[in-house]
């Protein structure tokens, strides 16, 4: 058994974790690494995707691997310094683009493991966003170098084929489900009739439902003739589903692990206090039944968990909760695994734009009766809590509040462009009038109030409970900052070198 982290190794996020056994390859993960991507890009520069391989391999944000598209190895891509890897799965434990942000860059016959609500997921963030072929988690478009320049992946046309990737589902997947994937904003979509189960693999793998901060987040052990590796993953002792994480520490146990691959995203905070969803709910609820005129609140991308709390939130306070277009599509794919219609109450912010295509048109068409006039929010805002966040200030102009709320809810900065992001948002805020709680500016810094979020990580000391319970004879820190503080917790840690492989026999 040979463990490589290739990428998340002293780092949070990115994680690209190879495991070798019994002369097969698989992946845990592979997700960008913000934290080595934002020292060159931003916004608005990012990769080429004309370009495939090349300016990844170039800027050290993939490793030399031969796991990737041939399509995307351009003629000026030096293939020989690509290192011959076995890969025969790749294992998808949630759908946060720090952990499956490049895995469109993948061979493709490379089958994805993942749960039904990853799955569903992936689908809705892939018609959402803006097509890229290294976050593209679903079609494999037929790519081919340009005949008068091998530097360049040729123009698609609307004669380029698109196959699909295989997805093997940790639990099965329901008739809803297969019809999303069948169709959706995205107009090349195929028909998606590769929904298998992980009987369809020759390798014996587990899967672990776990609690994180986005829903479908899943754990995992692999067998092999040394025994088993468990990844956790990202998860959590604290959310409104803390029994999964729970029940998985003691399967994992059950299994006597050769080795824990775990995450650590919060061992090197000092003073860091617990905050339950519980907590946030009720000091939400506590700040918002005080508010008059308008309420926003602000909380991170794909975080069902804490849209269901403001769902709670507003049918306490007697008011109507409205998300935006790209939201009312990403819950319409969650209701269809779990069958929550979240919609049901909701109305839907039917921003000004000249022209609607790919989701919110399908929004638009799907949900008309649903569709809520910002001069209507701007009537009566003491009747609605309204889900926006910063890239959606410049719609907030239409409703215009004079006064009001606003609730922020998500995570800290941790990067210096996150610290200007807040800074144009306070200014939205107070050119609005409102109040905010959860975060503040003093100077030019921001300060935020804890209780208004929750962590999706463990705790220092919960992860401490993780170590002890699961018992693994080797412990392999990842998606940390400070990977050797754990040897403060336990004696059995081995802290990875990037790319650098670790034997365990």
């Amino acid at each position: 058994m040979i463990l490589t982290v290739h990428d998340g190794a002293g780092c949070v996020g990115g994680n690209k974790i190879h495991l070798e056994i019994d002369g097969k390859g698989v992946l845990f993960d592979f997700g960008t690494n913000f934290g080595a991507m934002s020292r060159y890009y931003e916004s608005f520069v990012s990769p080429r995707s004309s370009r495939g391989l090349h300016d990844y391999l170039r800027m050290g944000l993939v490793p030399e691997l031969d796991i990737y598209r041939n399509a995307y190895a351009v003629s000026d891509v030096d293939r020989g310094r690509l290192r011959s890897t076995p890969l025969d799965v790749l294992l998808v434990s949630h759908a946060h683009l720090d952990h499956i942000g490049l895995a469109g860059l993948l061979r493709e016959d490379v089958p994805f493991v993942c749960s039904p609500m990853t799955a569903a997921l992936i689908k809705a963030m892939n018609d959402i966003n803006r097509f890229h072929l290294a976050s593209n988690c679903l079609l494999c478009p037929e790519d081919r170098s340009d005949p008068d320049d091998g530097r360049v992946i040729a123009r698609r046309t609307r004669a380029t084929k698109y196959g699909t990737r295989r997805y093997c589902l940790t639990e099965s997947g329901n008739g809803p489900l297969r019809e999303l994937r069948a169709g959706g904003a995205r107009k090349v979509s195929p028909t998606f009739s590769e929904l298998e189960d992980l009987s369809c693999l020759d390798l014996e793998i587990r899967a672990y439902p776990v609690d994180h901060s986005i829903y479908g987040s899943t754990a995992y052990a692999v067998n092999s003739q040394e025994g088993w590796a468990v990844y956790t993953g990202d998860l959590r002792l604290h959310g409104r589903y803390q029994e999964r994480s729970r029940s998985f520490l003691e399967k994992a146990r059950s299994l006597s692990p050769r080795v824990l691959v775990v995450e650590g995203t919060r061992i090197e905070r000092e003073g860091d206090v617990e905050v339950s969803e519980e907590e946030v709910k009720e000091n939400c609820k506590g700040a918002a039944e005080d508010a008059d005129g308008l309420i926003v609140a602000d909380f991170g991308p794909r975080n069902i968990e804490r849209l269901d709390c403001f769902l709670e939130i507003a049918e306490d306070l007697g008011r109507t909760l409205v998300v935006t277009k790209k939201d009312a599509y990403l819950l319409d794919a969650v209701d269809r695994v779990d069958g929550a219609d979240r919609l049901r109450n909701v109305l839907i912010f039917d921003r000004i734009r000249a022209e609607e295509v790919g989701a919110e048109e399908i929004v638009s068409e799907r949900h008309r009766e649903k569709l809520l006039d910002p001069f209507r929010v701007s009537s009566a805002p003491e009747e609605f809590l309204l889900c926006f966040s910063y890239p959606d200030m410049n719609d907030l102009l239409d409703v215009s509040p004079a006064g009001g709320l606003y609730i922020y809810s998500s995570s800290e900065a941790y990067t210096e462009e996150a610290v200007f992001d807040f800074k144009r948002l306070w200014n939205w805020i107070k050119y609005f009038g409102m109040e905010a709680v959860g975060f503040s500016l003093k100077g030019d810094v921001p300060e935020f109030t804890k209780g208004y979020h929750a962590s999706g990580h463990l705790s220092a000391e919960d992860l401490a409970k993780v170590l002890d319970t699961i018992g693994a004879e080797s412990v392999v820190p990842v998606h940390t900052g400070n990977p050797e503080r754990f040897k403060d917790i336990a004696d059995n840690i081995i802290v990875p070198e990037k790319g650098v492989g670790i034997v365990l026999r």
